[in-house]
């Protein structure tokens, strides 16, 4: 059987959540797969079997994601985090597309039981394009909780100590000619609880290191029209989102109800992008 290295990323101080993530990949894993823990909150369980990668504050998903492949020992490695639990048939998925052939594939994220305004509007943002088919973002790309690779298709687009951001990776496969498949039967659920800060200066954050990777190149004249397009960001983003949900009545209804978080939290990614795109790569830092 081909085995399976699966890198979980953590800043939670919450042990509860890490514990339930660990459980459920647990119980889908086969003998012989890997699961690498990397640890940036210094609070998870070191448990029998799982290799634990202690990482240093501050978070940052590019960063625990290649602290936990150069801990990793299989071809086939798997990118996941503390706030999602892969469903039953998610590795069999991920193994035989790979296995068949593709580079990096990825699959739906549906949402989890937490009902509040804020972590439904925080989930609709974030992995809403992901609950709905075709399962992928405006760009045609997976989610970053929920994506997997073969090592010789991933190992020549990263450099050595560089992070593993996966709309940079994907980007330089997608040229390659290897873009993303999105596998359904490939599911997990996110169960993050979503707070004040992940719906502003979170989304913020993650807007502006978006922006200053994608506009790495770009000249400065560039850079200036396209955070000024960044203005009709939040109409574009609500009417994706309004699109997407038409027929999946519980994501349609969630949106209802959460609309005005939910254009405060587009509202403050767009802020965030177009900060990316006029200050440059150097000015973003990094975001989990």
């Amino acid at each position: 059987m081909t085995a399976l290295s699966v890198v979980v990323a953590n800043v939670l101080d919450q042990v509860s959540e890490v514990e339930s993530a660990l459980d459920a990949l647990e119980r889908e894993l086969a003998d012989g797969d890997q699961i690498v823990l990397v640890d940036a909150a210094g609070t998870a369980p070191q448990r029998p079997g799982v290799t634990y990668v202690r990482a240093s504050p501050p978070p940052s998903r590019g960063g625990l994601y290649a602290a936990g492949l150069a801990a990793s020992t299989h071809d086939l490695v798997a990118f996941s985090d503390s706030s999602t639990e892969p469903q039953p048939g998610w590795r069999r998925a991920a193994v035989a597309a790979l296995v068949a052939g593709a580079g990096v594939v990825g699959g739906p994220v549906m949402p989890g039981h937490d009902r509040t305004l804020r972590t439904v509007a925080g989930f609709l943002v974030e992995y809403g394009p992901h609950a709905v088919a075709p399962f992928t973002n405006a760009s045609g790309d997976v989610a970053a909780n929920n994506v997997a690779y073969h090592r010789a298709v991933l190992d020549p687009v990263l450099g050595p100590g560089e992070p593993l951001w996966k709309n940079v990776v994907n980007g330089r496969l997608r040229a390659r000619g290897s873009p993303p498949v999105l596998v359904p039967a490939m599911r997990v659920t996110s169960t993050k609880t979503y707070g004040w800060r992940d719906i502003v200066t979170g989304r913020a954050a993650h807007g502006r290191l978006y922006g200053a990777q994608r506009s790495a190149s770009w000249t400065r004249a560039r850079r200036v029209t396209a955070a000024l397009a960044c203005a009709g960001l939040p109409l574009v983003g609500h009417l994706r989102l309004v699109a997407r949900t038409s027929g999946e009545q519980r994501l349609r209804t969630d949106l209802v109800r959460a609309t005005p978080l939910v254009v405060l939290a587009l509202l403050m990614w767009s802020v965030g992008e177009a900060l990316g795109y006029l200050l440059g790569p150097g000015s973003a830092g990094d975001v989990f």
